[in-house]
């Protein structure tokens, strides 16, 4: 192999771990601060999404309170799919009146699966 292939060769595997290791790192500061993006965005900025992630990840970690808390928030801002996943939470604990009441509000905001949960 000639010097300038050779020279070529080893700074496209240069580039490419300098890519990689770009990539992990922004990887690692997505994994450690997700829930505070999250958190920012549906406390600062009402997205309805970031509310439910936020609820989502609380229950995922046994925080209840406050995973109800975040739910309730993007259920409010008539987000059909955080009202579902509250319902299926309070189905889960057996607070079946609870339950109805966030199946009928996802079905009434066009979340179309919780309708067949609702009476």
């Amino acid at each position: 192999m000639s010097e300038s292939k050779l020279g070529y060769t080893i700074h496209r595997y240069r580039k490419l771990l300098l890519t990689i290791l770009i990539l992990s790192m922004t990887y690692t500061i997505y994994r450690i601060y997700r829930v505070e993006i999250y958190l920012w965005s549906c406390e600062n900025e009402q997205i309805s999404s970031s509310c439910t992630i936020v609820g989502i990840l609380s229950l995922e970690q046994g925080k209840k309170e406050v995973g109800h808390y975040y739910l309730s928030q993007a259920c409010d801002m008539k987000y059909g799919l955080a009202c579902k996943h509250l319902a299926d939470n309070y189905a889960k604990d057996g607070v079946r009146d609870k339950a109805q009441t966030f199946y009928k509000k996802a079905c009434d905001y066009n979340f179309g699966p919780a309708c067949e949960f609702k009476q």
